[in-house]
């Protein structure tokens, strides 16, 4: 809640860490606002929690074990995604520019270039974090560094890093610094706000490869739905580097402008002990 009130509306300082502006919130609604660990908050004695959490928690099931085309998809959750979608919108002009990386080369001097480093097959099309089997998507990045991290290269294999550039505009759904309509009751701006959030992670979460069948279907489904209201890609920050993915639904006007190779010389693992409060029930699909 302090972290929205923070980025939305510029309201602290967040050098007063959580604590204190939850205090100081408090304070100034003379104890009618109480938020609790789990962002459940009280407004004047009474207590709203996230409906369109549990909305998108059960569609997410729903997808995996009910009915994969979504037929039951809640009208409720389907409004607020497209209304979050029609807020955080990132337009590109012409010439603007993205990276692509592929495992390999052409040759032991020539990097993998037009064709070759662009959509594969239809055919050949896997599933992904945004596409469907069968279905190609462009995925590239804002900078060389980001495009090599997602495609995990090993160590002393050569990767091609290829140079795009945009023949026209396009129109992007941005889930990485959500933003929302302030016209809106302050609950309702909340509850977009973390269902934002909560997306933006899903997009963002490395997904374990053996589970990505199922792992993947929500974060496709959302891509899918932006394809049908016009738009023409989805922008994400990558977890694996500092940039930003831009994956495209269509590669009609992206052209190949160059492309290098690069040798993978060091590749840093970062780890940290997991949740001994977690269950093998927690990561069953």
């Amino acid at each position: 809640m302090s972290k929205w009130l923070t980025t939305q509306f510029n309201l602290f300082n967040v050098s007063l860490g959580p604590q204190n502006i939850n205090k100081l919130l408090s304070d100034m609604t003379h104890g009618s606002l109480d938020i609790t660990e789990n962002y459940t908050f009280t407004l004047n004695g009474s207590g709203i929690d996230s409906e369109l959490l549990g909305l998108w928690s059960k569609f997410k099931e729903d997808l995996k074990h009910r009915s994969r085309f979504a037929f039951t998809f809640n009208e409720k959750l389907q409004k607020a995604l497209i209304e979050i979608m029609e807020i955080n919108i990132e337009e590109i002009g012409e010439n603007f520019t993205s990276y692509r990386a592929r495992n390999g080369t052409s040759s032991h001097v020539r990097a993998y270039s037009g064709d070759e480093i662009m959509c594969p097959p239809k055919n050949l099309v896997g599933n992904g974090r945004i596409n469907s089997k069968g279905i190609p998507y462009l995925y590239t990045a804002s900078d060389p560094d980001t495009a090599i991290a997602e495609i995990r290269p090993s160590k002393a294999v050569p990767v091609s890093v290829a140079k795009l550039a945009t023949t026209k505009p396009h129109r992007f759904v941005k889930l990485e610094k959500s933003k929302f309509n302030n016209s809106l009751p302050l609950y309702q701006q909340y509850e977009l706000y973390r269902l934002a959030n909560t997306i933006t992670l899903e997009l963002s979460k490395p997904i374990d490869s053996s589970t990505s069948d199922f792992g993947y279907l929500a974060t496709q489904f959302i891509a899918e739905l932006a394809d049908s209201k016009n738009f023409d890609g989805i922008a994400f920050r990558s977890s694996l580097a500092e940039g930003t993915n831009y994956v495209f639904f269509r590669e009609d006007n992206i052209q190949f402008v160059d492309s290098e190779i690069v040798d993978v010389i060091g590749i840093e693992y970062v780890t940290e002990p997991r949740d001994r409060s977690l269950s093998d029930e927690d990561f069953k699909f």
